[in-house]
């Protein structure tokens, strides 16, 4: 004798189950290879110095980037807290400029 029970919204089938099974990894290799994921989702090539810095405050709380003109620090910035903010649920991002036109470019 077999019994079917219908399938309530709450539950997950099998499919649902792998899918998100499989989304978690992407997930978990994007924290682990924030470089990897940089490239390869958002489809950017960084050069090494932006890789290095890039990397070097992926696992620490605070940091600071002290760069020269023109080496693409705003540009870095959106790309490193967007990351983040995908990558880790509830992380919070607070931007200190010396205007808001540039906090608003970063959001951009």
């Amino acid at each position: 004798m077999e019994f079917y029970s219908i399938m309530s919204d709450k539950t997950l089938s099998q499919k649902k189950k792998e899918e998100y099974a499989k989304f978690a990894e992407i997930i978990q290799y994007g924290r682990q290879n924030p470089i990897w994921w940089t490239e390869y989702m958002y489809g950017l090539q960084m050069f090494d110095y932006q890789a290095y810095y890039y990397l070097n405050s992926w696992y620490r709380r605070y940091c600071l980037w002290l760069c020269s003109r023109r080496i693409g620090k705003t540009t870095g910035a959106a790309i490193f807290l967007h990351g983040k903010m995908v990558l880790f649920p509830n992380y919070d991002v607070y931007i200190s400029t010396n205007s808001a036109s540039q906090s608003f470019e970063i959001f951009k």
